[in-house]
């Protein structure tokens, strides 16, 4: 008889996971070796009936909406980074942009219709165009989504930031490249002065940017804002050019330097502190099989920014159609559908934290570039089994540096 859920072993506990109530928790070995099947199932049921009661809603991905819309509406720049995911930094790549009468009413009606919890506007720059505030104006009159607005913020002022005021509701400033630290606090001093949430994004190169990041959480910790670290993926410009990508022990250092400035800051009360931490769900696939898109300066519009062959385009923007329809539609093609399903990579089908993990980014796939998906491992791990909810922040942040620091990580991932 089937026992309604599936279990995964992890040394000293064991992973159980119910897909069709998307129940998913933690039981130690002991306990589970002697629980009947009765016992667990009310357990499953038990928390089924609890989220009824607090009302807690379906996890993202298992309603037909879209998560986020990308809005690339230029990739023209005043930066030259290196390795710029839409190549604007490539003098030999056309530049485009896209001009306020192609945000239509009837492309905002696609939008609509697809529900996306968040409009991302990226570049490029987006303050580059002339036009962006129109943009942002027609999307905010029309549109419930969150709307976040990706920047350099060397071009903002504080009469643009008074004109964007009620139109967005987060700006994230790309810091790395942020040269004077002055300018950045004024800057993120006017978005709080003018209600715009401000999220502070830094692309961590090499031990040279220690400096420049604790400096910018710094700035995170005096006004609140939040804080996230980055590393450089394999998309753009940093694909054309082969750029070294860090190996999970220097990332983990990199999180460790993080986590220990904080410690020593006294910052573990602030907004970014938790960002570590998350509660495990079970795995769905990449939001690029049918819970994204991108839409580029071109007018193209592909099921993500780094999936850019014809197979995966959904259409053009000036193209009249449904764009939820067209996403299934695409991602109901057989080589897609292959791509998106981890049963088809080896390495992920043998792996047991596919019952929680989405599996390797499928442009890292779709160009056969290995994966080392180590450091992810021992994130899981940690939240799985270590995170302890009954404590401080500070606390779970020093466990989770010794943690680390003493290997702990390696009887879960190497198990």
């Amino acid at each position: 008889m089937d026992k309604g859920y599936e279990t995964t072993y992890f040394t000293d506990y064991v992973l159980i996971t119910e897909r069709q109530k998307n129940v998913c928790f933690k039981m130690p070995m002991e306990q589970y070796s002697s629980s009947q099947e009765s016992y667990i199932n009310g357990v499953i049921d038990s928390i089924t009936k609890l989220r009824k009661k607090k009302n807690i809603e379906p996890l993202k991905g298992l309603d037909n909406r879209l998560n986020t819309l990308y809005l690339f509406v230029t990739n023209s720049c005043n930066l030259k980074c290196s390795f710029c995911s839409m190549r604007s930094d490539n003098p030999n790549v056309e530049k485009n942009s896209l001009m306020v009468e192609e945000i239509s009413d009837e492309f905002i009606d696609k939008i609509e219709t697809a529900n996306p919890r968040k409009i991302i506007i990226s570049g490029g720059e987006p303050f580059i165009l002339k036009d962006i505030v129109v943009i942002l104006s027609k999307l905010r009159e029309r549109l419930s989504s969150q709307i976040i607005v990706q920047s350099n913020g060397w071009l903002l002022s504080e009469e643009l930031i008074a004109d964007i005021k009620g139109k967005v509701d987060s700006i994230e400033l790309s810091t790395a490249h942020m040269l004077d630290l002055v300018r950045l606090e004024s800057l993120v001093s006017l978005l709080k002065i003018n209600e715009i949430d401000t999220v502070l994004t830094f692309i961590y190169e090499n031990e040279l940017d220690v400096k420049k990041m604790k400096e910018v959480m710094d700035i995170c910790a005096k006004y609140d804002s939040d804080f996230l670290l980055h590393f450089v993926d394999y998309a753009g410009s940093a694909a054309d050019k082969q750029y070294k990508f860090l190996e999970y022990e220097d990332r983990l250092k990199v999180y460790l330097l993080f986590i220990k400035y904080m410690l020593d800051e006294d910052y573990c009360k602030k907004r970014f502190a938790t960002n570590l931490f998350y509660s495990t769900q079970l795995s769905h696939p990449c939001s690029a099989y049918g819970k994204m898109a991108a839409v580029f300066p071109d007018g193209n519009i592909y099921l993500c920014h780094t999936l850019t062959e014809d197979k995966y385009q959904v259409g053009m923007l000036n193209e009249n159609f449904s764009l939820m329809d067209q996403i299934n539609k695409v991602t109901h093609d057989e080589k897609v559908e292959k791509l998106f399903n981890i049963e088809n990579n080896e390495k992920c089908s043998n792996c047991k934290f596919k019952v929680i993990c989405g599996g390797i980014c499928p442009n890292l796939i779709d160009n056969q570039i290995e994966s080392d998906c180590t450091l992810r491992k021992i994130m899981y791990s940690f939240n799985i089994f270590k995170l302890d909810k009954n404590i401080s922040i500070r606390d779970n942040l020093l466990n989770f540096v010794e943690f680390c620091d003493s290997k702990e990580y390696l009887k879960y991932i190497l198990d």
